[in-house]
């Protein structure tokens, strides 16, 4: 269930993920045009896709290290990522790429349809 005052998370089997202060605090991030930038130089060239949604969501930082894989399933540190929804013309499969807003590290996942 959706709280009022709590970030509502998109990604991951978690729907609301807790405010704490953490570290380090994240005081800017990329703009969707470096975003969108970082992205087309790390796509394959000759492969033309279409944009079908840009935006900024939460999502769980991965870990990293010889325990990533639990600390992942323990960890409720999230992180602002821009998610941009590509299909290709070729073959109409969807691409969910999450470029970290502060980093610029690029994950994605692929959708069929």
């Amino acid at each position: 269930m959706i709280e009022s005052g709590n970030l509502d998370c998109s990604v991951d089997c978690m729907r609301v993920c807790r405010t704490e202060l953490r570290d380090q605090t994240i005081a800017s991030i990329l703009s969707p045009r470096t975003a969108l930038n970082l992205l087309s130089q790390a796509l394959t060239k000759g492969t033309t896709f279409e944009i079908e949604s840009m935006e900024l969501i939460y999502a769980k930082e991965p870990s990293q290290g010889e325990d990533a894989l639990l600390q992942d399933i323990l960890s409720h540190r999230h992180v602002p990522v821009w998610k941009v929804v590509l299909k290709t013309e070729s073959d109409l499969s969807r691409y969910d790429y999450y470029i970290h807003a502060a980093t610029g590290e690029i994950q994605a996942i692929q959708e069929h349809r």
